[in-house]
């Protein structure tokens, strides 16, 4: 079935459509060739609960509080259609281009929308919680959204707007959110593993818990986030901004952080093993008990007046650029001979005030000295 985006409504299709959904499944069945064409079509309200709607041109048209619950929509084209508070739950959208489609307000909970082209979709405040995003297009998409444990593995949300969407639980793996705004959303017990994040926005975000291991994150702003024990190994996070961001009980592993910005992070407890913190800012960062054994600290900043390292290992750790902050102990220097190698002579004491001349060597008051009057 091909769909031709020309091709006018057919008054018929959309008759037959509004005597109800039996009637027209079992047309479907009967002319399967027949691609419906329903362009621009009035549908407010209908409802078309368990439509079979496959490979439909509805394209421009006004599905606004429309009941379409476990509706069959794969591979329709919807570009530009109104689906403003519709009930697509359940239904099956794998496929269906429903690029600059309105969905604002609509329940998505539990669709499959397998490789779906929501590209500049308006989905403000959706529910897409229990939804199939795989592989699924929402470059560009505004999602202020309720989208917990959504799966969208390997879906496309490039410059996707999701800030203070509901992602808490989602799947995410392998996820492209490269320049995504996810300013303030909850993420916590997410699934980004690999995810590309590179430069996306997640001030204030909630990541505690979520996996991030081997996720790009370059030059992504995380600054107060909360990734109190997430897992971020083996990820790259080279210029990030991480200021004021809890990475308490993080796993940072191996990972790059070389030219971040973590002033005032708290990586309390934080396993930085191997972890490279070249050229990082870390001032004021708290690092008590944090393991940073083997890690890389060339060049970065650390202001150990204000820091906390309680408890924190550097073992094996590099260090040069910031020994002098750090107060590592140095190996004595060898004495030179005739200073420390040789007894020093005993101090001679100073004679009080008053003291007869002689009384500090020892002569008693009033004897004569030696070669004045009296011979020896």
């Amino acid at each position: 079935m091909s769909q031709d985006p020309e091709q006018p409504l057919d008054p018929e299709h959309l008759e037959m459509l509004r005597r109800g959904v039996e009637g027209w499944n079992a047309w479907r069945t009967d002319n399967r060739k027949t691609v419906p064409c329903l362009l621009g079509a009035d549908l407010v309200g209908a409802n078309l609960s368990g439509a079979n709607l496959r490979g439909a041109n509805l394209a421009g048209a006004d599905l606004s509080e429309a009941n379409l619950s476990l509706a069959n929509l794969n591979g329709a084209f919807l570009h530009d259609a109104k689906l403003s508070g519709a009930n697509l739950r359940g239904a099956n959208l794998s496929g269906a281009d429903l690029s600059l489609a309105s969905l604002s307000g609509a329940t998505l909970s539990l669709a499959n929308l397998t490789g779906a082209d929501l590209s500049g979709a308006d989905l403000m405040w959706v529910r897409l919680n229990g939804a199939n995003l795989r592989e699924a297009n929402l470059t560009g998409a505004n999602l202020k959204a309720n989208l917990s444990g959504v799966k969208a593995a390997s879906a496309n949300l490039s410059e996707a707007n999701l800030s203070e969407a509901n992602l808490a639980g989602a799947f995410l793996y392998d996820a492209k959110l490269s320049g995504a705004d996810l300013g303030g959303a909850d993420l916590s017990e997410a699934n980004l593993g690999k995810a590309n994040l590179s430069r996306a926005d997640l001030h204030d975000a909630k990541l505690s818990g979520a996996d991030l291991a081997s996720a790009n994150l370059v030059e992504a702003n995380l600054s107060q986030a909360d990734l109190a024990g997430a897992d971020l190994s083996g990820g790259d996070l080279t210029g990030a901004d991480l200021t004021g961001a809890d990475l308490s009980g993080a796993d940072l592993m191996w990972v790059r952080l070389n030219g971040a910005k973590l002033r005032g992070a708290s990586l309390n407890g934080a396993k930085l093993t191997g972890a490279n913190l070249s050229d990082a800012d870390l001032t004021g960062a708290q690092l008590s008990g944090a393991h940073l054994d083997r890690a890389d600290l060339t060049g970065a900043r650390l202001n150990l007046r204000r820091a906390r390292l309680e408890g924190a290992s550097f073992a094996g750790a590099k260090l040069s650029g910031i020994v002098e902050e750090l107060s590592l102990p140095r190996p004595a220097a060898a004495p030179e001979l005739g200073e420390e190698t040789l007894p020093r002579p005993a101090a001679e004491p100073r004679p009080e005030r008053g003291t007869p001349p002689g009384a500090e060597l020892g002569t008693p008051p009033g004897a004569a000295e030696v070669g004045e009057d009296d011979d020896p």
